[in-house]
């Protein structure tokens, strides 16, 4: 019976230690399983944390994505926009009222194909797709495909294999040299300056006895290499005296002039296009910013406006008028000029281009 009594005990106390370490390794594995679902439950956390971050990374790197324009985009870009004309992206015409008629000729027999679209005044001029320059629908200017280059209105081009071509209308023409190197021409008081291949710049005048410049062009262009633009003008001073000169853009972004003025010309780089006025210059920097100088520009053109702008890949100054184009919308001076809209199905409608900040509420 004792015997009996000490086998029961003992293997009582067996099955209360198998018992015991069952349940040791059910809490281990219990605890392990729990520490592997919260090491997992921290990694996925983690890589939510990190797929967030990486997400909003993505998206502040789109929105702050670099902007940058080179001299050959502002120029391809400063095709579609002359004055109080553009022509978008989307292939709609933005005009004043009164080149209205003219800009839906153009939509309907063109579309948004031509290469270049210019104003003179209230007159709209344009290169058609196939190189030629027209003063509106029904006149061809040249005989001779024409170069794309910085002249509104069109009067003085280089043509493909580089002569000099002017409109046969001007008396004047008889009396400049042929080339064959000319890029650009450009004049201002009977004076004609001439923008070679060589990026090298000169000057003849068109002056008689009867028609004398009113202004002294004996000027020294000697300083004025590697351009890739330029453009001759007496501009204003402060004191009210012109000073004759030849301002250019050079191929590494800067700018100069034969006169030395305006001074803070000479500091400016990064420059991919300009305006040259009587009053001053405008400019648009590879950033998309601009820069502007001379006396009179402030007032006419809002410069304290211009310095908010930014992204800016459009911009035409003319007569009372400034606009530019941005990505993020219209940045209009004195004069909004896009009032009419002219559409490629056909429609048409008046809507006024909205200032920089109405267009920023719509986004």
């Amino acid at each position: 019976m004792k015997k009996i009594l000490v086998c029961l005990i003992t293997l009582s106390l067996i099955l209360s230690l198998g018992s015991c370490e069952s349940a040791a390794v059910n809490s281990s594995k219990g605890t392990d399983s729990a520490a592997k679902e919260d090491n997992s439950s921290k990694n996925a956390t983690e890589n939510n944390t990190e797929t967030l971050d990486t997400a909003a990374e993505k998206t502040s790197t789109a929105a702050e994505e670099p902007f940058h324009l080179t001299i050959e985009e502002a120029r391809e870009n400063a095709k579609m926009i002359s004055g109080r004309v553009f022509l978008d992206p989307e292939g709609n015409y933005h005009c004043e009222s009164s080149g209205a008629g003219m800009c839906t000729k153009i939509q309907q027999t063109y579309g948004a194909d031509i290469q270049q679209i210019c104003t003179s005044g209230y007159d709209i001029r344009f290169i058609d797709p196939d190189g030629y320059a027209h003063q509106q629908m029904d006149y061809t200017m040249y005989d001779e495909k024409v170069l794309w280059w910085y002249n509104d209105q069109l009067s003085g081009m280089a043509s493909v294999d580089h002569k000099l071509l002017i409109d046969e209308r001007y008396s004047w023409k008889k009396n400049i040299p042929d080339f064959d190197d000319a890029l650009m021409m450009d004049e201002d008081d009977k004076e004609i300056a001439v923008l070679h291949q060589d990026g090298t710049v000169s000057l003849h005048s068109i002056a008689t006895a009867g028609s004398p410049s009113q202004w002294n062009w004996d000027i020294d262009v000697s300083s004025l290499t590697d351009l890739v633009q330029m453009n001759i003008i007496a501009m204003a001073k402060s004191d009210g005296q012109p000073v004759p000169m030849v301002v250019g853009l050079r191929s590494n972004g800067t700018m100069v002039s034969s006169a030395g003025y305006p001074a803070e010309l000479s500091e400016w780089t990064d420059i991919v296009a300009y305006h040259v006025e009587y009053e001053g210059i405008i400019a648009l920097k590879s950033d998309g910013t601009m820069v502007c100088c001379g006396p009179y520009l402030p007032a006419k053109f809002e410069q304290q406006h211009m310095q908010e702008f930014r992204r800016v890949r459009y911009f035409a100054a003319g007569k009372n008028s400034f606009s530019a184009v941005s990505d993020e919308g219209y940045c209009c001076g004195e004069i909004r000029f896009g009032s009419h809209v002219i559409r490629p199905d056909g429609t048409d409608e008046y809507a006024s281009i909205p200032d920089y900040k109405e267009w920023m509420k719509k986004k």
